[in-house]
């Protein structure tokens, strides 16, 4: 990465000084989240960072400008590392969260958000008939 005042190249910066804020500031108000959870940041120094992950960001940026491209961890309970992160638009974001139910439907696995829009069921009452109905998965997608 060159030397510029480039709005993209500052926030490739502030995403590195905030992976490494929720990881090792134990007084940072998402710590309990990352570094509380054990989740470390394995690059020693902004310029490994940068070699590792600067050429797909900047690809990412030209499929999703600006705020549309972020860091995640491919598995939510693993460190931040190469082989662990890849840049992300919000909806992958939001596809990759702990809080997320991973359902099972003909051998093939999607979060339950993901179905019920392929089925065109409203995903609140798809929530509500898996979580509190315990109704099998075909039954909450086609009733």
């Amino acid at each position: 990465m060159r030397e510029t005042n480039n709005s993209s190249d500052h926030k490739f910066y502030a995403t590195w000084t905030h992976l490494n804020h929720r990881c090792n500031n134990k007084n940072g108000s998402r710590y309990k989240n990352y570094g509380g959870r054990g989740i470390k940041v394995n690059w020693e120094s902004f310029n490994d960072f940068r070699n590792d992950m600067y050429e797909d960001y900047l690809k990412h940026l030209k499929l999703f400008p600006g705020r549309q491209t972020s860091i995640e961890r491919i598995d939510n309970n693993g460190n931040y590392s190469k082989e662990n992160c890849r840049w992300a638009n919000p909806k992958e974001q939001a596809s990759n969260r702990t809080t997320n139910i991973l359902v099972t439907l003909n051998g093939e696995t999607k979060i339950l958000k993901d179905w019920a829009e392929i089925y065109k069921v409203s995903y609140k009452q798809a929530w509500k008939r898996f979580k509190y109905y315990n109704w099998d998965i075909n039954r909450v997608l086609t009733q």
